[in-house]
């Protein structure tokens, strides 16, 4: 929790850091010798979203609130207590705050996670605060967060990360460390197999880590700053731990864009779900930081389960540490299901120790009988040759002694996040299929897409640069002579962002300027294509064999329906339209579908119309920075999260 008012929202507008004006338009045009420019302030947050009135004008005060907002240094569950995706109405454009609303949302402590206050974040604060489920849900997850925040603190302060990175386990498991997705993904965390074993932990037929709140949490925080490294925003970071790293990377470079924001409001950007997730966790770290303004100071969290943690031998069972220590099986086992064979694994590449947790005060106890206990090497070696034995009386127990209670304990080994994570789709119905098509532009070696927006110079020309590993915008703009400032003007980057490679900037630069040795591309050399354009649509869209379909809805229809009856699943329908599946639409709502060509002829009177290409798209206005901008989904792969 912040330790000032100067860490409210309304303390830094209050003390001047950040600044409102008056009225302006949706679109600044910004004028200077020798330009004429349409477009928006780079990275501005849209004051509608903060106080439901002007958006701020380019001003020494606005500038600066990114930086004092970011500082520096779920899945889809089946469960009850964990919110579905679209378990919030929310909303698709900027909703406006009434006065008493911005007041209280002005007045809320910023957590220590970087937070914006965006009309998806703000949404979701109204659900926790005025929908009865929503309030109920606070109230439980308030509860739970006793059990384990105090312990997830301590290792992310030790990896000198953002404590309120707790909160993303809370969203992902409702902090229940059994709890599995429909995808697979498991634990406190939600890993899905492949990232876990990347990331140290065990998942075989005999123990599945990800269930060990300790080493999950050791795993997931090594997770979060490789991803954090890799992308540079946090909001980057939390979007690729839910999507996967691999896939996000293919979406920055389709769109061309590193703002997760402006990805989220793309059509088909990023899955639907992701778009909910990173608002979801800042409203919930914005809830757990004001407990009295969402009325949950009156709940005491549960105290953390205190617990011995005992080393076993290779082989050995549950069953008999139960013997051993008069604990009863069941009590065991929920204490530590990570052990799905009720037993340790068989030795295998060498020796090794497994961890097993007991109530406090029973690792002294199996301790102490420790000496007494006869080994039982048939049977290991039978375990080890296959055989499941499942309680094998007078084995013995081979202790380490008790590592204490609460967590503690050894560590995991992490692993960098270098290239794509070998991880199996967050939500398998998010992903598009490739296809094989021929290039709708085969004459042309490049393709560049461009913001949305018109840059008309009279005394400069223009050419393209493709960022390699590592450069970064101060960089490039010294190599080209320009001003960091004048590189997010022309492009929809980031400011926070780590610039990704293969991402391609537009400059603008004096006619006379050398660039000898600076590698480069000029309008000849490659076809440009501006984001959210229909040549956009054709040319992505073809690549992967498909045609762009814009249809009506039918009374009742909801994007399931439609899917089905375009041979699309739901989570491609959510993707592409941006809303919940769930959600029932009115007749004649018009509904985007990507079909092959032929079912496209067949659609017949449901259909409304397939773009056409404009004749100047490239200078038309960009659409406002929270509207729904129309982009069409490039091919993805099944590669999601954890």
């Amino acid at each position: 929790m912040a330790e000032s008012s100067t860490r409210t929202i309304f303390g830094l507008l209050a003390a001047g850091v950040v600044g409102v004006t008056a009225a302006s338009p949706a679109w600044a045009e910004v004028r200077a010798p020798e330009t004429e420019v349409a477009t928006e302030s780079p990275n501005a947050v849209p004051a509608e979203l903060l106080l439901g009135r002007s958006r701020p004008t380019p001003s020494a005060g606005w500038r600066y609130w990114p930086s004092v907002l970011e500082p520096r240094g779920a899945s889809e569950l089946s469960v009850a207590l964990v919110p579905p995706s679209a378990s919030a109405p929310v909303p698709r454009g900027p909703q406006p705050l009434s006065e008493p609303d911005a007041a209280w949302v002005a007045s809320l402590e910023l957590p220590d996670l970087p937070v914006r206050i965006d009309a998806r974040v703000v949404e979701y604060l109204r659900f926790y605060r005025d929908s009865e489920r929503g309030r109920a849900m606070a109230r439980e997850w308030a509860l739970r967060s006793g059990r384990f925040v105090a312990a997830i603190r301590a290792r992310l302060a030790a990896a000198k990360l953002p404590l309120d990175l707790v909160w993303l386990s809370l969203v992902e498991s409702g902090h229940d460390p059994s709890i599995r997705s429909r995808a697979g993904a498991l634990g406190l965390w939600q890993f899905m197999p492949g990232t876990a074993r990347l990331y140290g932990l065990e998942v075989n037929r005999w123990v599945d880590e990800r269930h060990d709140p300790e080493l999950s949490t050791q795993a997931a925080v090594q997770f979060l700053s490789d991803l954090r490294e890799r992308f540079g925003s946090w909001e980057l970071a939390m979007a690729a731990y839910n999507m996967g790293p691999g896939g996000l990377g293919r979406s920055i470079q389709k769109y061309n864009t590193n703002d997760y924001w402006r990805l989220s409001r793309y059509e088909a950007g990023i899955p639907w779900e992701t778009a909910l997730y990173v608002p979801k966790i800042m409203a919930t770290a914005l809830v757990m930081n004001n407990r009295q303004a969402f009325g949950l100071d009156d709940v005491a969290p549960a105290e953390p389960e205190a617990r011995d943690t005992v080393t076993l031998a290779a082989g050995r069972t549950l069953a008999e540490m139960a013997q051993v220590t008069g604990v009863p099986l069941p009590e065991l086992l929920r204490r530590n299901p990570q052990l799905i064979a009720r037993r340790a694994p068989p030795a295998s590449g060498g020796p090794r120790a497994w961890r097993v947790h007991l109530p406090p005060g029973k690792g002294a106890v199996l301790s102490a009988h420790l000496a007494a206990l006869p080994s039982n090497r048939a049977a290991e070696n039978a375990v080890a040759a296959g055989a499941v034995v499942t309680g094998v009386a007078g084995t013995g127990v081979a202790g380490a002694g008790v590592a204490g209670t609460g967590v503690a304990g050894a560590g995991v080994a992490g692993a960098g996040v270098a290239g794509a994570l070998a991880v199996a789709a967050v939500e398998d119905g998010a992903a598009l299929e490739e296809a094989p098509a021929v290039d709708p532009l085969p004459a042309v070696a490049r393709v560049v897409v461009v913001p949305a927006r018109r840059f008309r110079y009279t005394t400069r020309r223009t050419l393209f640069y493709e960022v390699v590993a590592g450069e970064t915008l101060a960089a490039i703009a010294a190599r080209f002579r320009v001003t960091p400032a004048e590189l997010l003007l022309w492009n929809d980057v980031d400011r926070a962002a780590r610039l990704q490679p293969g991402q391609v900037l537009q400059l603008f630069l004096p006619e006379a300027q050398p660039l000898t040795g600076v590698r480069h591309w000029t309008p000849a050399e490659v076809s440009v294509l501006v984001a959210g354009s229909p040549e956009f649509y054709e040319y992505f869209e073809g690549r992967a064999g498909r045609v762009r379909v814009v249809v009506a809805a039918r009374r009742g229809d909801t994007l399931t329906r439609i899917g089905d009856r375009y041979g699309l699943r739901s989570g491609v329908m959510e993707r592409i339209n941006q809303r919940s599946r769930r959600e029932v639409l009115t007749a004649g709502e018009e509904v985007v579908v990507y079909v092959k060509p032929w079912r496209a002829a067949q659609i017949g009177g449901e259909r409304v119309r397939v773009p056409a290409p404009a004749p100047n798209a490239a200078a038309s206005s960009a659409p406002a920075p929270e509207a729904k901008a129309s982009v069409p989904a490039r091919s993805f792969s099944s590669e999601g999260a954890r």
